[in-house]
């Protein structure tokens, strides 16, 4: 082979060379702010887009007040900082439309709740849509105000327990359970076998020992408004009757609770609404960086062969 082809073949080699990288440069710049972008709109739309200025802190709490439910204590408390820590919010409310859940997750909210008044003091107003019921209006009373509409149901101010007695029908499928228990409580709410009359009345013990802890607690948080002693029997009532015993203290809604802070703007918060330069934005971009590169290397591979 001749010199001048030699060089000639370099020469197309170190062109070939230098398109190549040039068209994966560009194709990685197009990849990843495709998914950067993509990553931001999902943010937006999953989380909508972020206020500033004076602001009203609205936060949800909605469905069952469970762990790995969306009322958790786990989505709710992080929401509740951001929203107290938070300078330009004024006023935080708290959106209920539940029927209640789970008492000890109630209480680790209701406990920061009470943190975060005593340390970022400022107005926190509970406005119960369609339900405010149980852990649900545990909550409400350690706000500052409860709001609620006409037709909203408030209360259910007490415990339950349930569980299924499956005994019967486990002997008519010939089905025996052995059970090897340190105590004789150690197999309580077993279905498989018919409770004891001292297992009722344990279970009967844990359910009003709970239920005077959340109606001491009532009284403790309303005081004074509360107009009545009969309302402790698990019943719920509409927004009217609700004023009349003292549980809420404004007939109204969201829409009529924001207007009297007109001047400032209302803003969702959540669970889990968090500014876009927080690290769980961070993370939804990371994921799209880290998800384009991938895909245009790829693309490199199958363009290099």
């Amino acid at each position: 082979m001749k010199n001048e082809d030699v060089k000639e073949k370099i020469a197309n080699e170190v062109i070939k060379d230098f398109v190549w990288r040039r068209r994966w440069r560009l194709v990685t710049w197009i990849g990843v702010s495709i998914f950067v972008i993509l990553a931001i709109v999902k943010y937006l739309i999953a989380y909508g887009i972020p206020t500033f200025g004076n602001q009203i802190a609205v936060i949800g709490i909605n469905g069952e007040i469970g762990q790995g439910q969306i009322a958790s204590a786990d989505k709710v408390v992080p929401v509740l900082r951001n929203a107290f820590e938070n300078e330009n919010v004024k006023v935080v409310i708290l959106e209920i439309n539940s029927g209640g859940g789970s008492p000890s997750e109630a209480e680790r909210i209701t406990s920061e709740i009470d943190r975060l008044k005593k340390k970022h003091p400022k107005p926190i107003v509970a406005v119960i849509g369609g339900l405010g019921a149980s852990a649900a209006y545990m909550i409400a009373v350690h706000t500052d105000k409860i709001v609620a509409g006409k037709y909203s149901l408030v209360g259910s101010i007490g415990v339950i327990m349930q569980g299924y007695d499956a005994h019967k029908l486990a002997e008519r499928l010939d089905v025996k359970q052995h059970v090897y228990a340190s105590g004789p409580f150690k197999d309580l709410m077993n279905p498989l076998h018919e409770p004891s009359d001292a297992e009722k009345k344990v279970l009967q013990a844990i359910v009003d020992n709970a239920a005077h802890a959340f109606i001491a607690e009532v009284k403790i948080q309303r005081g004074k408004k509360l107009t009545r002693d009969d309302i402790y029997t698990g019943q719920v009532w509409n927004g009217l009757d609700a004023i009349q015993f003292g549980l809420i203290d404004k007939i109204g809604t969201l829409e009529s609770v924001t207007t009297d802070y007109s001047d400032l703007k209302v803003s969702n918060f959540g669970p889990n609404i968090k500014s876009p330069f927080s690290a769980n934005f961070a993370h939804e971009l990371g994921a799209g960086f880290a998800e384009g590169v991938l895909t245009v290397t790829k693309q490199q591979i199958e363009f290099s062969k």
